[in-house]
This record gives C-alpha cells, sequence and structure tokens, in this order.
C-alpha cells in the first residue's frame, strides 16, 4: 500500500462508520402513510425547475411511483439516481433523509431478490 498513510485509513474508517451508522437510520426509519415523497419531489422539483424533461420524469415518478419498481426508478436516467449519488459523495445528510424512503424501497427489492436468487441456488 504505497503512499497510503495512517490518516487515510482513519479517514476511510470515518466514512465507513457514517456511511454505516446513516444507512442503519435510514434502512429502520417508519414510513408515514401519506406524502412520504413530498419534501424529497419538492427539492427534485426546485433543482430541476427550468429542466421540462427532468421536471416530466418528477411528475412521473409522483404519479406512477410503485416500490416495487425502485431499482428500475434508480437505475434509470433522471433526477433520482442523481440526486442519491451526488448526495451520498457529497455526504448531504439532509437529502440523504428526503430520500430515505426510495433507499428503503432499493435496499428491500434487492433483498427480495437476493432471497429469490439463492432459492435457487439450493
Amino acid at each position: 500500500m504505497s503512499g497510503t498513510t495512517t490518516k487515510d485509513i482513519q479517514d476511510d474508517r470515518m466514512v465507513f462508520g457514517w456511511t454505516r451508522a446513516i444507512l442503519y437510520s435510514i434502512l429502520n426509519a417508519h414510513k408515514p402513510t401519506e406524502n412520504i415523497y413530498g419534501d424529497m419531489l419538492k427539492e427534485c422539483r426546485d433543482i430541476y425547475h427550468d429542466n421540462q424533461k427532468m421536471c416530466e420524469i418528477i411528475d412521473d415518478f409522483e404519479k406512477t411511483y410503485d416500490p416495487k419498481k425502485a431499482i428500475w426508478w434508480y437505475t434509470k436516467d433522471s433526477f433520482l439516481y442523481r440526486q442519491i449519488n451526488a448526495a451520498f459523495r457529497t455526504e448531504n445528510i439532509p437529502t440523504i433523509w428526503k430520500f430515505r424512503f426510495v433507499i428503503q424501497d432499493i435496499y428491500k427489492r434487492l433483498e427480495l431478490l437476493h432471497e429469490e436468487q439463492m432459492k435457487n441456488y439450493d
């Protein structure tokens, strides 16, 4: 590990710990019954207010989103992928928190797909 310092390793450990703590909080947050995506969509509309195509995608998300399609929405070239990734890259906790319910949905879908795959190997 030429060029790696003790400080680099400590920084990596701090980032790992931070990421683990925030993911634990997100995955254990309880979903309200109404308007669970309101803050997230408001932030996205504020960011993309001058991008008609992205505003249409945000409207489509609001009208048609289903947690079973969370991975599809995340992998689609849209606001969701961009905002979630940017928030994690910059460690923007308020934005990550606004997207927590979609992150939960993605996690649950991945968990389910993993279980289905494991059944196929038994």
